[in-house]
């Protein structure tokens, strides 16, 4: 009985041995290819968020709108080349060359560059004074005269109109109009009583007592 007792253990120790050395061992390995697959899972389930967040990011789609079309702001703020530019027009310039050409007595050109002058700033106080200057020699004393009112109109304080309808009016015979004129004209500009006195356009009214008071204030 005690022989097969002893064969009884020494089975057991064998096949505990057994276990241990294959059992054991097949167990590990099964233990940790069950701890790969559930790593690589995780790992799937943690990056795949991180991925849809950064598609999100840079690719903005919606179902219902079109994707968002960046343009940059150089691009936009050139004008199409369909597009004339048209020069921008300086009345100064005009007048400039108006002026040259009033000097040496072009007055045809001069009187169209007045003119572009003035389409370009309708409130071109000179370039209206210095037309209807041209409108004297011309003996169109009726656009002067418009054109003078016009200027004075614009710049009450300018001198050169007042000073211009004293001269038409004493070419014209009308004295007392030459002398209401004249008289502002010197109240604005006190010299202009030294052109007065010289100018043969106003030799109609220079022998006038009106005359020498309007003088009087030019000195005073």
């Amino acid at each position: 009985m005690s022989y097969i007792h002893e064969a009884l253990k020494k089975a057991q120790k064998d096949q505990d041995s057994y276990s241990r050395q294959y059992g054991g061992t097949v167990s590990a390995q099964s233990r940790d290819r069950r701890f790969s697959i559930n790593g690589k899972i995780l790992l799937g389930l943690l990056v795949l968020p991180c991925l849809l967040l950064v598609y999100a990011f840079y690719y903005r789609i919606d179902d219902n709108e079109p994707p968002i079309a960046l343009v940059s702001t150089y691009e936009k703020s050139v004008p199409p080349s369909n597009i004339e530019q048209k020069p921008v027009r300086d009345a100064g310039v005009f007048y400039d060359k108006a002026r040259l050409h009033h000097k040496s007595g072009d007055l045809d050109e001069a009187k169209r560059l007045y003119k572009e002058t003035i389409m370009i700033e309708p409130d071109h106080i000179h370039a209206i004074n210095n037309l209807a200057v041209i409108y004297i020699h011309q003996k169109d004393y009726e656009r002067a005269i418009q054109g003078f009112e016009e200027a004075i109109r614009f710049g009450p304080r300018y001198v050169d109109p007042y000073y211009n309808l004293a001269c038409i009016f004493a070419l014209k015979g009308k004295l007392s109009e030459s002398l209401a004129h004249l008289r502002k004209a010197v109240m604005i500009d006190r010299s202009v009583a030294e052109w007065a006195r010289r100018d043969p356009d106003l030799d109609n009214i220079r022998k006038t007592p009106e005359f020498d008071e309007i003088m009087k204030i030019g000195t005073g």
